[in-house]
């Protein structure tokens, strides 16, 4: 065997060599990019219940936030504030699920549900007010996407109707 051939072996060995080594390295970064996707989620969800929900385990705020979703001006402004921290925190949350989206590192599945609350919470009476008084705080682009969601055929009905305590027995009846 002369140097010829077995330089021509050592880069066929090298060549291939490489490309097993890229290969592993997309499935690396496949199972990465999975595993972010999913810690994305479960910090979202996580985030809705610190935000949305873990207020609601104060009965005193249930009918605070029942009465304001059913009618914004029925609450005092101190009560609006209150209840405006609420949904403002967690709309700022939804407003980064949305930047994600438009840079492309978001879950579908984080997206789909981020979506289904923001529309489904902005259909109740109260909250629709509240945004009409503080969606300039949020991003030109965040505020269009909310505004076609609402005007969209696949627009989830309010949250009241599948949550009824999101309203108080005063609101709108339950169908």
């Amino acid at each position: 065997m002369n140097w010829d051939a077995i330089g021509a072996v050592g880069e066929l060995v090298g060549a291939t060599a490489v490309l097993v080594t890229l290969i592993y390295l997309a499935v690396q970064v496949r199972q990465a990019n999975s595993a972010g996707q999913r810690e994305s989620f479960l910090g979202y969800v996580s985030e809705l219940n610190n935000r949305l929900l873990e207020p609601q385990r104060d009965p005193e705020f249930v009918e605070l936030f029942q009465r304001a979703n059913r009618e914004w001006s029925s609450i005092s402004l101190r009560d609006q504030a209150v209840v405006s921290s609420v949904y403002s925190s967690y709309f700022f949350a939804c407003q980064e699920v949305f930047a994600l989206r438009e840079s492309g590192d978001v879950d579908p599945a984080l997206e789909y549900v981020a979506d289904q609350a923001v529309a489904s919470i902005l259909q109740m009476p109260g909250p629709a007010t509240w945004w009409e008084h503080g969606r300039l705080f949020y991003s030109p682009s965040f505020r269009n996407h909310v505004d076609q969601l609402l005007a969209s055929e696949e627009c989830p009905p309010p949250i009241h109707h599948r949550l009824p305590w999101y309203m108080d027995d005063a609101g709108e009846s339950v169908k």
